[in-house]
């Protein structure tokens, strides 16, 4: 073997994605800074041509935010880049991941060493029910290059594979790993190892002990010793060792340092970076989130946009080509004829059970009342929902016709178990304009024809709902269900909201000595030649009074058929009955925060 400096070559992968963040900028009253960049490691090559760059960042974001950083672009400073390896995908920070590691390999045109860089991005955040997205431009940092990390020639390599020849791991699981030592003229380890007197130690530590760890034994077996950060070998040829995957999946950083002898008989040690990615295992809940409200004028109808993420039984983030169907549930059925909804909590007093059946693989729904007599299940449906350990039972079922008043037989296939204690609601996707006098049904539309999406690389996928004015202000629930043998489900209730036109001030002349009545009919808070009403719910208003009495306050309340349809229909009004107090001054009536109040408490 030639002289030279031993390199080490691990063969996993390096992402160099995005993370998700809001890139220094404000996002409605959030915060500030909500992006730090805490430092950076680099690695220099021998001529100058290559560099190595480890950026890492950390959200400020208070908890319940989430951001995304994408397209991301590294300028570095006195130098001209030729090509790099940043990718387009971005990274998540949330409740799980506060911060993340930007991961890029540069090659320059001429030979530079880099002195500064800026972090350039796409942000895209949200928090509670607010979303914002601007460009993120990082201040100007140094490169600080220690020469003793810089990268020389190679006489040898190293590779650290699984045993099936693939370097990521799955979370929770173990997977054997062999570190090779070779001869770096041959591209494979297929006998030329280097001699075990050569390397006289190895040692490997994991960097992400949350992400991945060591099995301290030389043999496999289901009862395996302690769970180490580091492991030690002593003059050896190829090392095998045990990689555990931890709960938390993501790119894991490992350093490998090997003292070796060269061919002169000198000693050496040389410290690399490289890292194992680990997976997400297969999907076990959903969430779904708000993020706002639109009105759109050329339709006159809302939408409505909501984030639907999977994870796994340790709450990552599940990437890969998983499918979900999309059901929306604008109306609830009246379980007695008086406007009273078969829609119940968790703590809702009555007992009810999904029973699983083994041999059929179908299940049933038992309560211990007679509540579905009324339903018809060619147009209804049911919704569970509830804790998400139960999370293969939730979401929506679809009903069979033979069903009674106290049991629902479920069509769909079941392969889970018998759950007790779940939220539940039987409705449909429309709810009828009781007024309009032609029994008017209106609908929530998705905008995917067959209610199916597919899930991106970060297992997420934005579901828009569309809607018209009628149900502004009334409760939808959004079912969503991973498509697949396993069942895997959520339910979310949305009231669907918007603003509401604050009414004009109201002036009284003096020596006006009558009593006066005041109607008026609420609008949403559109443009001024926009005028839509609001139907069947309640609005509230903080009223400011000028030398004037209010004798009697008259609102509108809940229509439940054709017969509760009054003077103005479903639409929602105050009328007042009001007098000035001193006949010699005038008075004027104010209305402020005016807001959708609904009628239903759920």
């Amino acid at each position: 073997m030639g002289r030279g400096i031993l390199t080490i070559l691990i063969v996993v992968y390096i992402m160099a994605t995005g993370c998700e963040g809001d890139g220094g900028k404000r996002v409605n009253s959030i915060g500030e800074d909500v992006l730090k960049i805490t430092g950076e490691y680099t690695i220099l090559d021998r001529s100058h041509e290559a560099l190595y760059m480890e950026i890492f960042l950390e959200s400020l974001y208070p908890k319940g935010s989430k951001l995304t950083l994408s397209d991301i672009s590294v300028d570095i400073g006195g130098c001209t880049i030729e090509s790099s390896n940043i990718g387009d995908r971005g990274l998540i920070f949330n409740d799980i991941d506060r911060s993340q590691i930007v991961k890029v390999i540069f090659k320059f045109r001429t030979p530079c060493t880099p002195e500064s860089y800026i972090l350039r991005g796409e942000s895209y955040a949200t928090y509670r029910d607010t979303a914002h997205k601007s460009i993120y431009i990082s201040k100007e940092h140094n490169i600080s290059i220690d020469t003793e990390s810089t990268i020389g020639g190679s006489d040898s390599s190293f590779r650290l594979l699984s045993m099936d020849g693939d370097s990521s791991i799955f979370v929770g699981e173990i997977e054997r790993y062999r570190l090779f030592i070779y001869d770096g003229n041959s591209t494979e380890p297929d006998g030329n190892s280097i001699m075990g007197e050569s390397v006289k130690l190895v040692r490997i530590e994991t960097l992400d002990p949350s992400k991945v760890k060591f099995i301290e034994t030389s043999i496999y077996r289901t009862e395996y010793e302690s769970e180490v950060e580091y492991l030690e070998f002593k003059s050896i040829e190829d090392v095998d060792l045990y990689v555990k995957g931890g709960d938390i999946s993501g790119v894991a950083d490992i350093k490998i340092e090997i003292e070796y002898i060269d061919s002169d008989g000198q000693l050496h040690t040389i410290v690399e970076r490289g890292s194992i990615d680990v997976l997400s295992s297969d999907p076990t809940a959903l969430s779904i989130t708000s993020a706002g409200v639109e009105y759109e004028p050329e339709s006159r109808w809302f939408k409505q946009r909501f984030l639907i993420s999977a994870t796994d039984r340790y709450g990552n983030i599940v990437g890969g080509s998983h499918k979900i169907r999309v059901s929306t549930m604008a109306d609830f059925r009246d379980r007695d004829g008086r406007g009273r909804e078969i829609l119940f909590g968790e703590e809702s007093g009555i007992e009810r059970e999904l029973i699983a059946d083994s041999t059929t693989n179908r299940a049933v729904f038992k309560v211990d009342r007679e509540l579905f007599n009324g339903i018809n299940p060619e147009r209804d449906f049911l919704l569970l929902f509830g804790d998400v350990k139960a999370s293969e039972a939730l979401g929506r079922w679809d009903i069979e016709p033979y069903s009674s008043g106290d049991t629902l037989n479920l069509r769909d296939s079941y392969y889970g178990d018998s759950h007790k204690g779940l939220g539940f609601a039987v409705g449909h996707n429309y709810i009828i304009d009781n007024c309009s006098g032609y029994y008017r049904e209106w609908r929530v539309k998705v905008d995917s024809k067959n209610g199916i999406y597919e899930l991106n690389g970060d297992g997420e996928s934005f579901v828009e709902l569309k809607f018209p004015p009628y149900l502004i202000g009334k409760r939808v629930a959004l079912g969503v269900n991973l498509i697949g043998e396993k069942r895997v489900g959520e339910v979310h209730f949305e009231r669907l909201n918007y603003r509401v036109k604050r009414p004009k001030t109201i002036d009284i002349e003096r020596n006006s000595s009558e009593t006066m009545k005041i109607t008026h009919l609420f609008e949403l808070d559109l443009a001024e030649d926009e005028n839509i009403y609001i139907y069947n719910v309640d609005v509230n208003c903080s009223i400011e009074l000028d030398n004037v009495e209010i004798l009697s306050i008259e609102k509108s309340s809940r229509v439940d058929g054709y017969g509760d349809c009054g003077e103005f229909g479903e639409r929602a009004f105050i009328r007042l009955e009001v007098k000035l107090i001193d006949l010699n001054s005038s008075g004027s009536i104010d209305f402020r925060d005016c807001h959708i109040s609904p009628f239903d408490k759920f």
